[in-house]
């Protein structure tokens, strides 16, 4: 059993037409990730708090400015069946998140109420890593697929109709580990298989010291 505390920075970029948002965003909190003893079944969960600011022209001509405030619940279970050249890793993954933008005042002077969005997602998805041996360390190779189903809903006064849609995603991944405390790795996924008009891409580099 391991419990600790994440923080994660997060940056965004949207541009609809002539309006464009950005945002500089964090969330914090504690995670847990359980093992059974003597058995691969794998749980983790997290739960997180933050805010984002964020900067938006609806038109192309002015700025405003407005915060939201965001959570994030995970969890998941993982299993892992063992072969000689490579290892099978099922899955199943819940999550909810929601962002609420604060009400602000924009510049032509309309007072923008509160407004947000909540999201939820079931995931079963299945990997496969293979090692690699190397002198200088462990190499493993890794790539997977999962299948999704997602619910989204508008709170406030957004008034975002509920829609539930599925679609499919693919990771793929190389980790490197030159010793037993220290690996670093790189992913990448492409989010929105069979989803028309949605593609999410994504790209992560992570180096993790023990001490």
């Amino acid at each position: 059993l391991i419990v600790g505390a994440m923080v994660q920075v997060d940056y965004t970029d949207t541009e609809t037409g002539r309006s464009r948002t950005t945002g500089l965003g964090w969330l914090a909190g504690p995670y847990v990730v359980a093992r059974l003893p003597d058995h691969p079944l794998t749980f983790d969960a997290r739960l997180l708090y933050g805010q984002s600011q964020n900067d938006i022209s609806p038109f192309g001509s002015y700025t405003d400015a407005f915060t939201t405030d965001r959570w994030l619940g995970e969890a998941r279970v993982t299993g892992a069946l063992d072969f000689p050249a490579y290892r099978l890793l099922p899955s199943l993954r819940a999550a909810h998140t929601t962002d609420t933008a604060r009400a602000y005042t924009s510049t032509p002077g309309p007072r923008i109420p509160t407004q947000g969005v909540a999201l939820t997602e079931l995931g079963s998805g299945l990997g496969v890593e293979i090692p690699i041996d190397l002198r200088a360390g462990d190499l493993t190779w890794s790539s997977g697929i999962e299948a999704i189903w997602a619910t989204t809903a508008g709170t406030g006064a957004s008034n975002l109709a509920s829609f539930s849609t599925g679609r499919g995603r693919v990771d793929m991944g190389l980790s490197w580990a030159p010793s037993a405390a220290t690996l670093l790795s790189v992913k990448g996924f492409y989010d929105g298989l069979g989803l028309a008009n949605y593609v999410t891409v994504g790209a992560s580099v992570t180096l993790r010291a023990e001490f």
